[in-house]
């Protein structure tokens, strides 16, 4: 996302903030999954104030409100905002405040005890690691792809439209950020599949975006066609993501 202008981010995230997922109040989903992945690498959010650097929808934002004292959410898509306060006033979730603003403008009007973020564009310059790093006075929270986010269903296209495949390294970057500063972190790895199924309009929207970020001129029908390889029985068509993530943690000294 690096190489997308301020308008053009901003349409993306418009884009996809109408198919994006959004948080999820039932036991046992993919998000309490992983915060208790955090929680056993010594993450306590009970009492915290906690910035959510990224938070998109709140998929993750609203589950840490519900422990935290306080949570402020960041993100620059106000589309995306939408949704975490209609899920935050449909869940009774009262404790927590927005702020529509790119990471690299945002001004934080206090220091938090926790600052945390997950697999977010947002953090993708030293400067940018830096701010998370200041915004808190005890403990970060960092997740992010760690080599490896192959879609079977982008796989397919990257061929037809002349895409190079990209490098997810967001979480390995980061780990040389702290290390080239001198901070110890704890690190876990987590790997698996995501698997989701749409309907075509929903896949070929998704899937244009996508493509869009690189061949500006990928067109629908051409998409359309060829998502015929992945349409099930039921007619339904289904895309699955495998991926290896690193959750990063570390103190304040």
């Amino acid at each position: 996302m690096e190489h997308l202008g301020g308008k053009e981010q901003l349409e993306f995230w418009k884009k996809r903030a109408q198919n994006f997922p959004r948080y999820e109040n039932v036991a046992g989903n993919y998000e309490l999954g992983i915060l208790d992945r955090m929680k056993g690498m010594g993450v306590d959010f009970r009492g915290k104030t906690v910035i959510d650097a990224g938070c998109g929808t709140g998929m993750y934002t609203l589950h840490i409100a519900q422990e935290a004292e306080s949570v402020e959410g960041v993100d620059i898509s106000e589309e995306m905002l939408h949704f975490l306060r209609i899920d935050a006033e449909t869940n009774a979730i009262n404790n927590l405040s927005v702020v529509c603003s790119d990471w690299n403008d945002y001004k934080p009007s206090k220091r938090f005890d926790i600052a945390f973020c997950t697999m977010s564009p947002a953090l993708r310059t030293s400067e940018a690691r830096k701010k998370l790093h200041d915004c808190a006075s005890e403990t970060v929270v960092y997740m992010g792809f760690d080599g490896l986010r192959k879609s079977n269903v982008l796989e397919h296209f990257y061929p037809i439209f002349n895409i190079t495949p990209k490098s997810f390294s967001d979480a390995r970057k980061m780990r040389a950020w702290l290390e080239e500063n001198g901070i110890s972190y704890r690190c876990e790895i987590v790997e698996g599949e995501w698997v989701s199924s749409k309907n075509l309009d929903g896949l070929t929207e998704s899937t244009l975006n996508a493509l869009r970020l690189d061949a500006p001129d990928a067109d629908e029908e051409t998409v359309r066609r060829n998502l015929e390889k992945f349409r099930n029985a039921d007619g339904t068509y289904t895309e699955r993501v495998r991926y290896r993530s690193a959750i990063i943690v570390w103190r304040k000294s």
